[in-house]
């Protein structure tokens, strides 16, 4: 009888009120199945025939709380069954207990899918045969003679029915039996019983999915039990390199559908067993290249709330980790940590930007952001200190010290020209105490462009200090400005109003940038081109706004059909979907470079998990396009798409 026609056999109980989950149950059974329906745990109970039941996949909700003590219950009825339970995620944690005891063969967490939970009912009736023939095998017979070693009921019964598959351990076929060694050895009758017993033990382990638990019975153990009879065995090896190369298959799964710690904990799983194998060193590589990616998200989001104590966090975390910190996380924190400390330079709030750099400088002492950050702010407190000689100059001396005040706040200033500034303005303003008269006087007289323009220039730089670059007309900065090239061209004086013209006009333009607003930004800078200022600071923000809109641009998901192919790659119908009949389709994710190419492709959902996902990943990769253009420049472009396999 073949395995299908048995598996009609087996009776599947699903116990349970959700339609939804019924119907997952029936299209998984596939009629392959007897399935059978209670609403309610008493149904079950009472059920006449509930010892002939093969599985049951019961609702946690329907068990009241009560879930070990009500299979207990139904497994005095029917010794055999193999019980499956459906719940949410939060119950699936406790549940695994249960499962680690073997009273629990499989856990479903919701939302159940069709494949899942196909295998696991799959897996199950398979686990049920095996049960019910040792139960047989018990039966027939009261005492078993197996000579010195006696093997127990539960696994005696069962060397019959995986004879097949330990035999297949042993890759050159031939005469070679399970228990004979591969050191030459002769093996005496109590090993060969023990080797016996071990091989056949594990493989029923094996094929039940129990690689490395529960403790006392699980596939490694087994495994390893034979090869400290004999170290040299070559089913036993073979045995450990199949539980090795399914870890890396589940491995190798879970990175594809971004289960990274699950991914992690396989590696490791397979590493305990194999530590020289050679995919170990790809695996490491993805994990650490996931782990940066979690790593740097984590930083940006933390930089975008304003987290910084989080994003020092996640520094910290990655210094740890041992491979050190990777440049681009590095530069994401000091770099958001940088621009809030500009914008509180720019604001006036010296304070606050010498605080976030000192919380940096702890972490990257040395980073060229920082040191950048120092020079502006020298740069800045050297502003100051001109703008407070303008100001005395112009006999507003409570502008002049409260300008040098901001000043002394700055420790990257130079101190001796601080106080160097402040005598100055001192006998600036004693010099006009005593010199009212003359002023006045020569008030009287007609003042020359030259004049005009000095005082022109205070207007200009009080306008700027009350944040009226632009409005009111004719009271503005920019107002000022124009006027003082009016009358004496671009000279040294208009020359000071339009560096530090220029230098809120990049300040204001950056904070659009910031805020995602690239428009409002350039609205900025044209001004400074109409004020006919042209300097480095202007240019290097100008820059920035187009790289910055270039990569807000390609971040926003479009779809391929908006995109030029060039080389389009068919992805192959996997030899498992074609046996089993299977259609599908994968929605995936990817980012077309400024070359054309295809890089970062990422699986989004799926309508079949595990048929499709690897054929549609490897022939995406493959793609080619015309790149997409934004503003006169090739950009990379992040694109959606969805790649059906249908049997047509």
């Amino acid at each position: 009888m073949g395995t299908e026609n048995k598996q009609k056999h087996v009776k599947v109980l699903a116990l349970t009120n959700d339609d939804s989950l019924l119907h997952v149950v029936r299209e998984a059974a596939d009629k392959r199945f007897s399935i059978l329906h209670a609403r309610e745990l008493k149904q079950a109970i009472s059920f006449d025939g509930l010892s002939k039941i093969g599985v049951l996949i019961a609702d946690n909700e329907l068990l009241m709380g009560q879930t070990e003590n009500v299979i207990d219950r139904l497994k005095r009825r029917a010794p055999s069954m193999v019980v499956i339970i459906a719940c949410n995620s939060n119950d699936g944690v406790k549940l695994m207990e249960l499962v680690n005891t073997g009273k629990v063969f499989r856990v479903l967490t919701r939302p159940c899918h069709t494949g899942q939970t196909r295998l696991y009912v799959e897996a199950a009736a398979k686990r049920h045969q095996v049960l019910k023939t040792e139960r047989e095998a018990k039966s027939s017979s009261n005492k078993p003679n197996l000579g010195r070693f006696k093997m127990p009921a539960m696994i005696g019964a069962a060397v019959a029915a995986v004879a097949m598959s330990v035999a297949m351990v042993v890759p050159f076929g031939g005469s070679e039996s399970v228990s004979e060694l591969s050191d030459g050895q002769t093996p005496n009758a109590g090993d060969v019983s023990q080797i016996e017993l071990g091989l056949a033990s594990a493989e029923v382990a094996y094929q039940a999915g129990r690689f490395f638990e529960p403790k006392a019975d699980n596939a490694v153990s087994h495994y390893q039990a034979v090869l400290k009879i004999r170290p040299a065995h070559l089913a036993a090896i073979q045995g450990l390199n199949r539980v090795a190369n399914e870890m890396f298959v589940r491995a190798e799964t879970a990175l594809v559908e971004n289960r990274t710690e699950e991914a992690r904990k396989s590696v490791e799983a397979a590493r305990s067993l194999r530590p020289e194998h050679t995919r170990l060193a790809f695996f490491d590589a993805m994990l650490t290249k996931e782990q940066q990616k979690r790593w740097q998200l984590q930083a940006e989001q933390a930089i975008a709330s304003g987290q910084f104590e989080v994003a020092f966090g996640v520094v910290a975390e990655a210094e740890m980790s041992g491979s050190g910190v990777p440049l681009p996380l590095m530069d994401t924190v000091i770099g958001g940590v940088m621009d809030r400390a500009q914008s509180a330079i720019a604001d006036g709030r010296t304070v606050n930007a010498l605080d976030l750099m000192d919380r940096a400088r702890v972490i990257s002492p040395n980073h060229v952001l920082l040191l950048e950050a120092d020079q502006r702010l020298a740069g800045h407190a050297e502003t100051l200190m001109s703008r407070a000689v303008v100001y005395a100059e112009a006999s507003e001396f409570d502008r002049a010290e409260s300008v040098l005040a901001r000043a002394a706040t700055i420790p990257q200033g130079d101190a001796a020209k601080l106080k160097s500034t402040r005598d100055g303005v001192a006998a600036l303003k004693k010099e006009a105490e005593k010199a009212v008269a003359k002023i006045e006087a020569v008030k009287l007289k007609q003042k020359t462009p030259q004049q005009k323009a000095r005082g022109m220039q205070v207007s200009f730089f009080v306008a700027l200090d009350d944040g009226h670059l632009v409005e009111p007309e004719g009271k503005s900065a920019g107002s000022y400005l124009r006027r003082i090239e009016d009358l004496v061209g671009q000279n040294a004086v208009w020359q000071e109003c339009a560096d530090a013209m220029a230098a809120e006009l990049a300040t204001m333009a950056r904070g659009e940038i910031e805020d995602g607003a690239f428009d409002v930004a350039e609205t900025w800078l044209e001004y400074a081109n109409l004020l006919n200022i042209d300097s480095k600071e202007i240019s290097e923000t100008r820059s920035s706004i187009e790289k910055r809109w270039a990569q807000h641009e390609g971040q926003k998901v479009i779809q391929s059909s908006q995109m030029t192919f060039v080389t389009y790659v068919a992805p192959d119908y996997p030899s498992r979907a074609v046996r089993r009949n299977v259609e599908g389709w994968v929605d995936v994710e990817f980012t077309v470079g400024e070359n054309g190419s295809v890089i970062e492709v990422a699986v989004k959902a799926t309508e079949r998990k595990g048929y499709f996902e690897k054929a549609t990943i490897d022939a995406v990769s493959q793609w080619e396009f015309l790149p997409r253009e934004f503003r006169g420049r090739n950009i990379d472009q992040r694109v959606a798409t969805r790649v059906q396999f249908n049997r047509d």
